[in-house]
């Protein structure tokens, strides 16, 4: 059940489910701007008066890595683009997926009966495999069960427990990993203080966990504001955030982060290069701010360097960097606030890479938009793309 698209480098794999030399881009640099202005902060304790505001976050049936994907559609597993760490080969050896997390060049994935499973990329253990050798078709992760939620980052893994605890695996020079070290760790070790945690999520080198009282806890990196602490200085321990509560989402960008509150507000920290705070200007914060123009949101990824917000009534929002189209709006120019996404509606999936977009809609049909290299973007071509293209060969 292998199709082969006659491109060099791309391969796409579907696989049933159940209920280096990288291409040359660079990374953008981290903005050392922060705002000398503090936000209103949320009086101590405010989160813990709203008891379980934050239910389980749905399992992730779509993401995408540095330039691949992986998503869960109609049942079935399907993966596509670049190809380089065999991060989308042998998928078809798996059954019974139910959440997907793609890294910048790895993948993992989750089985029903709560098991992981990762590939591809290995340099720092963020497989989690007790080694450090990439692995081109998926093994499982032998020292973790009953895991009920994945998330991957740039070369560090989450996976949150159904007791509510997290773990973490693979580079911690940062401290990304929790664990009050520096030092990278080849298997899951559990992140010190969570409990009652809901949903994570990884970024380049930090790390966010919601917990079920709506509060956020933060460790990693912090040079550029992007734990939300109101300072620079990096945790190798997780801290909850006194400066916003109510929080329903959280999602790790490469140096800012975003949440979503209950009342469908967005808010954002850390880096503003590009306008990816949406905040209508480029200077970054290091504490939350509210991302302008938007409402009614009740889901969103944050990207490297730019961001998807997805409406009730379905509709995509974009903002942040588009050199390569990844807003989808039809231009290259960077956007401070949130613009419709035209063309798409009845969404309901995000996804960012490196510089791409994915949507799913209600009808199972893909879309995708942005960069194209690794003909990530599933329309059969390496074009980039500045509107939606339907994902068609897969």
């Amino acid at each position: 059940m292998k199709n082969t698209l006659i491109l060099t480098g791309l391969t796409f794999l579907m696989v049933a489910c159940g209920t280096q030399s990288v291409p040359s881009q660079t990374v953008s640099e981290p903005s050392t701007e922060v705002s000398t202005e503090t936000p209103a902060q949320a009086p101590e304790g405010a989160a813990d008066m709203n008891a379980l505001v934050a239910p389980i976050a749905a399992p992730r049936n779509l993401s995408s890595g540095n330039q691949h994907n992986l998503g869960i559609v109609g049942g079935v597993l399907k993966a596509w683009g670049w190809n380089g760490y065999n991060q989308i080969s042998n998928a078809n050896t798996l059954s019974g997926i139910t959440e997907v997390a793609a890294g910048w060049n790895t993948s993992l994935v989750r089985k029903s009966d709560g098991t992981v499973y990762a590939w591809g990329r290995n340099e720092f253990g963020q497989l989690g495999l007790g080694n450090k050798v990439d692995q081109s078709a998926p093994q499982k992760i032998s020292t973790l069960s009953n895991v009920t939620a994945i998330s991957a980052g740039m070369e560090h893994s989450l996976a949150l427990k159904s007791d509510g605890t997290v773990w973490a695996w693979g580079h911690n020079n940062v401290g990304q990993i929790g664990d009050g070290t520096s030092t990278d760790r080849l298997t899951p070790v559990q992140v010190k203080g969570l409990s009652g945690i809901v949903q994570i999520t990884a970024g380049l080198g930090h790390s966010l966990a919601l917990k079920n009282d709506g509060s956020v806890w933060v460790w990693g990196w912090n040079m550029d504001g992007q734990l939300g602490t109101g300072n620079t200085t990096t945790l190798t321990v997780p801290v909850k955030l006194t400066t916003i509560s109510g929080v329903t989402r959280v999602s790790a960008g490469h140096y800012h982060s975003l949440a979503l509150k209950s009342d469908g507000t967005v808010w954002a920290w850390g880096d503003n290069h590009n306008g990816r705070l949406g905040n209508n200007s480029t200077i970054g914060s290091k504490r939350p701010v509210q991302v302008q123009k938007l409402s009614g949101v009740k889901d969103l990824v944050a990207g490297p360097a730019h961001n998807l917000a997805l409406t009730t009534s379905g509709q995509v929002y974009s903002w942040g960097k588009n050199d390569s189209g990844q807003l989808g709006n039809g231009t290259l120019i960077d956007q401070k606030t949130p613009v419709l996404v035209p063309g798409i509606s009845a969404a309901t999936a995000l996804s960012t890479g490196r510089a791409h977009s994915v949507v799913l809609t209600s009808t199972g049909k893909l879309w995708a938009f942005g960069n194209n290299f690794g003909g990530q973007l599933g329309d059969g071509t390496t074009t980039n793309r500045m509107s939606p293209v339907q994902v068609t060969k897969l």
